[in-house]
């Protein structure tokens, strides 16, 4: 079996005293696999530390299956955009988040309007890239008329682009951001296009310095 295999899978947990229920990939899968052995959020751990802030507007961008937006909702977040383009996610995005207030788009995000494919990663589908191709859209997150207050970007080496294509959204409401990157080159690249609108950058956990808080 592989990632993917079309089983559907559902993780069921208690959090603070609420029945949650994840649909998943199969056991193979490494998202999948955290929250169904631990039986808990997937980054447990960074959510608590941003529940904190109570955001408002939360935008999901590299949503995956949805942890974290439903993690959000909740905890009382009333808006949420979610953004996932690799389709098999993006299934289970939808499935575990059909409320009403919830906004989810097969769409990846970056700095141009054109047609672009994402690749599969059946082992991790959290790791899926953006590639050559013509049957998922990009477009930038300031087409959309959010106020966001909390922006996670998990992109996979994307995130510069993303942000690029989100420069006014940033300039306009100065949301926190949480931003994963997988080498000191790409945080660098992502800090000099932001240390200009007044961002500060810490590591979530020095021990796992590939996230990073910008504020």
């Amino acid at each position: 079996m592989d990632g993917i295999s079309g089983e559907d899978m559902k993780s069921r947990f208690l959090y603070e005293g609420k029945k949650v229920v994840i649909h998943t990939h199969d056991e193979n899968e490494y998202i999948s696999k955290i929250i169904n052995t631990f039986h808990t959020w997937y980054e447990a751990p960074l959510l608590e530390y941003l529940k904190q802030f109570k955001p408002k507007c939360f935008v999901d961008i590299g949503a995956n299956i949805g942890n974290h937006s439903l993690f959000f909702y909740l905890n009382g977040t009333k808006e949420i955009h979610a953004f996932e383009p690799q389709k098999d996610n993006f299934k289970l995005l939808e499935l575990n988040c059909p409320f009403p207030e919830y906004n989810t788009y097969n769409v990846a995000l970056g700095n141009e309007l054109k047609e672009i494919s994402m690749d599969s990663q059946p082992l991790n589908m959290g790791a899926c890239r953006v590639v050559e191709g013509n049957n998922t859209e990009m477009r930038l997150l300031d087409m959309y008329t959010l106020k966001p207050d909390l922006i996670k970007i998990d992109v996979e080496d994307m995130e510069v682009e993303v942000i690029e294509g989100a420069m006014e959204t940033l300039k306009k409401h100065h949301p926190r951001l949480i931003v994963e990157h997988s080498d000191l080159q790409h945080f660098y690249k992502t800090f000099r296009l932001l240390e200009p609108l007044g961002y500060k950058v810490k590591p979530f956990v020095k021990e796992h310095w590939e996230v990073f808080e910008y504020a």
